[in-house]
């Protein structure tokens, strides 16, 4: 080997050694960056995970109440129905009723002191 070939060699391994220094600045600059997205990553998932549990207790809920409309509607129906069937048994007497006063009215005289 000549003294050339070791000098060639030398520089050779001198830039190696600068390219590897900084590839090390450029990974720890990528790892600085990188610990940062995960931070913000974490705390992005937290704020999710908490809405996404107040959504979950405001559905239950939503469906808590819909179950109680479910049965107000129901027996409302059913109150309807009942109304509605007395009505029709109660609307021909007070036709009836009507019907007799009116003829009363007519017949009586209406005396005034």
């Amino acid at each position: 080997m000549t003294f050339d070939d070791v000098a060639r060699q030398r520089t050779d391994v001198w830039r190696l050694c600068l390219q590897v220094d900084d590839l090390k600045g450029k990974l720890a600059a990528q790892e600085e960056e990188l610990a940062i997205k995960n931070d913000d990553a974490n705390k992005l998932i937290a704020v999710v995970g908490a809405e996404q549990e107040k959504v979950s207790k405001e559905k239950a809920f939503a469906n808590e109440e819909q179950k109680k409309v479910a049965i107000i509607a129901e027996d409302v129906g059913s109150k309807q129905k009942v109304c509605s069937i007395e009505l029709a048994k109660a609307e021909p007497a007070l036709l009836a009723a009507k019907a007799a006063l009116d003829t009363l009215n007519k017949v009586t005289p209406v005396y005034r002191y």
